[in-house]
């Protein structure tokens, strides 16, 4: 800031004009105000839930963890394999204990974990949920909420502490840029695992109070204060998947979208169609009956979410059936459909779900098609005459 004392002799002062002094005054004073009700909004913890992965925050999870002092934490995620899923687009809540609430546990049973992936995968899980989750009131009752390891969490409130089964919530929502965490005091442990791993809290520092917007329960992004909307409009808020929402403008799939429902859409990456033959793509766009046949096989009637999906045949909107394949189990689980892995599962929107796939789903007997100058080709059962 510039010393407001001349250091060479003073020029003479120029009056200003009488209107300048009042606008400055109402500018200076709407600036605080806006100041005023951000810090106001963020202390308060009534963050507003978002869509796909936009709120504030300038590293994913895992990274995120590193931040916050979570070092050990961090490093079991990466040595169990967890890490690329929480690196990903999420969103995801995660409830990390600290450094020691790990200490406190017996070293044995720390060896014992790091010596059995999958229970280490389970244990870890078992902290993260789908989707952001902020504060808000907490029934008297308490609330139950789902974790990834498929296991539930209780989440309760007295006063101004609210507990995550046995854990105290220390500090948080600290944002991500895929979804927010949570500092606990310590190591939540599934029902499954528990004869296994002791339950062991640390009690929380007096000097570190509970955060204001940590005081109560942690309720879904799909609360009436930000209500879902369509899966068309979902997808347009999508950036990932901008090339798929492009697409769909303008046809009958897209007012199927609109409608009631519920479906369930696998919508391939912008990357799954930069990876498309040209020809292909440029096909699609310039023949509406083409690109009408191709999207509705990606549609299905009904919410299918991830936990819903079986191995076996699944059957499109427009009677095209792909083939559902599961391996693997915990954070190694991968499903494919017909060799597309879904890749972002359960985004959810008023009227159904949408699942990311890493690949474009072309019916087998597609066909790129053959202009003439009177007569275009396109797939079987589909063609337009000149």
């Amino acid at each position: 800031m510039t010393d407001p004392t001349p250091t060479s002799a003073p020029t003479p002062r120029r009056e200003s004009p009488g209107w300048v002094w009042p606008v400055a005054v109402v500018l200076v004073a709407a600036a605080l105000i806006a100041v005023v009700l951000l810090v106001s909004d963020r202390n308060s913890g009534n963050e507003q839930p978002t869509t796909g992965s936009t709120l504030p925050g300038t590293t994913d999870l895992v990274e995120t963890m590193r931040a916050e002092g979570l070092t050990v934490l961090a490093d079991l995620v990466v040595e169990s394999g967890l890490a690329t899923r929480l690196a990903g687009l999420g969103p995801f809540t995660v409830f990390g204990p600290t450094n020691e609430a790990f200490a406190a546990l017996p070293p044995e049973d720390v060896d014992q974990l790091k010596a059995n992936q999958e229970q280490l995968q389970q244990l870890l899980a078992y902290h993260v949920l789908k989707g952001r989750f902020f504060s808000a009131d907490i029934p008297p009752e308490g609330l139950e909420v789902n974790t990834i390891e498929g296991e539930n969490l209780s989440v309760t409130a007295d006063g101004d502490t609210v507990m995550v089964n046995q854990a105290t919530i220390t500090d948080g929502p600290v944002p991500a840029t895929n979804g927010v965490l949570y500092v606990i005091n310590a190591v939540l442990v599934p029902p499954s695992l528990a004869p296994e791993v002791p339950v062991v809290t640390v009690p929380p520092s007096p000097t570190l109070p509970l955060p204001e917007a940590t005081t109560t329960t942690l309720p879904p992004t799909t609360t009436t204060t930000a209500p879902l909307r369509n899966l068309v409009d979902t997808l347009d808020e999508l950036p990932d998947y901008s090339t798929f929402a492009e697409l769909l403008d303008g046809t009958i799939v897209q007012n199927l979208l609109r409608q009631t429902g519920p479906y369930t859409v696998l919508a391939p990456t912008n990357e799954a169609f930069e990876a498309l033959d040209p020809d292909v793509l440029e096909a699609m766009e310039d023949d509406a009956t083409l690109r009408n046949n191709v999207l509705s096989g990606m549609v299905f009637t009904g919410k299918i979410t991830s936990s819903d999906l079986e191995p076996g045949p699944i059957t499109a909107v427009n009677d095209e059936t792909w083939e559902v394949e599961i391996t693997g189990a915990g954070a190694d689980l991968t499903v494919t459909v017909s060799g597309a892995e879904v890749v972002n599962p359960d985004v959810m929107a008023s009227n159904g779900v949408i699942h990311g796939i890493e690949a474009v789903l072309l019916p087998p007997d597609f066909t790129i098609p053959t202009t003439t100058t009177t007569t275009t080709t396109t797939v079987p059962a589909t063609t337009t005459g000149g």
